[in-house]
């Protein structure tokens, strides 16, 4: 049996908030995240060399890459829990996630893959984000900064923005139109391209390219022991649900 989900604001859970940040106008690194997963239509409308896309939900997730620029896309990585539940009415024989618009060999799909930074409020695997608070227990979910190392440890590069909301996608989004959490960075210094950031101090890599920007920040220090949860059983979001297995 799955553990128990449990989603704890309600405010949170059915918010919506509208993307209008940009971390760093020279990042090459966008990442969207959220709880029921659904129609992902993300358009590449702005020349950002180098791109990279990493999508996060618990509920499977339907992602197309399309617009002017997506030739400059060269990875979009879905990490995720991937369940069949179809709480956005996608429909079809295939209730799993899917990528579309871009080549093959830079699509991976990975199923709750071990998260590359313990934070106590988060999980020991990535399965789905729908906040960027970094400082209250998420219910079963990641943190913000958890979902933004995972990626830039793999790929290295900087976050140009991180999108998250609980609910399914509302697409199209464009690339232009940025997100709503900067959780690589370090809390209060607000940095602009005038001021660019500085080289991050030495520490032990992670697998991949490069570190994430997250690592040795403020206040999510945990542990290394952080358990590692599994959901194989019911999960609560304000209703009861038991996806298939």
């Amino acid at each position: 049996m799955r553990a128990p989900v449990l989603l704890l604001s309600s405010t949170v859970l059915f918010s919506n908030v509208a993307a209008q940040t940009i971390c760093n106008p020279l990042g090459n690194v966008a990442i969207y995240s959220n709880y029921d997963g659904g129609d992902l239509n993300i358009m590449v409308d702005q020349n950002v060399p180098d791109l990279h896309i990493g999508i996060v939900s618990y509920e499977f997730s339907r992602i197309t890459i399309s617009g002017a620029f997506a030739a400059n896309v060269v990875a979009v990585w879905y990490a995720g829990y991937n369940a069949d539940n179809d709480h956005c009415s996608l429909g079809g024989a295939n209730l799993s996630t899917t990528v579309t618009g871009v080549p093959a060999n830079i699509v991976d799909i990975q199923l709750y893959p071990p998260a590359t930074w313990p934070n106590a409020n988060g999980n020991g695997s990535i399965i789905c984000g729908y906040t960027c608070d970094i400082t209250t227990n998420q219910g079963g979910c990641n943190t913000a900064d958890q979902i933004a190392h995972y990626f830039l440890s793999n790929w290295g590069g900087d976050l140009r923005y991180h999108f998250t909301q609980y609910g399914c996608w509302n697409s199209p989004y464009a690339l232009s139109d940025g997100g709503n959490c900067c959780e690589d960075r370090e809390p209060g210094v607000g940095r602009t391209p005038s001021r660019p950031r500085p080289p991050p101090p030495p520490r032990a890599r992670q697998r991949g390219a490069g570190v994430g920007r997250c690592a040795g920040r403020v206040g999510v220090g945990a542990p290394p022991g952080v358990p590692r949860w599994r959901f194989r059983g019911w999960a609560l979001r304000g209703r009861l649900e038991s996806p298939a297995v």
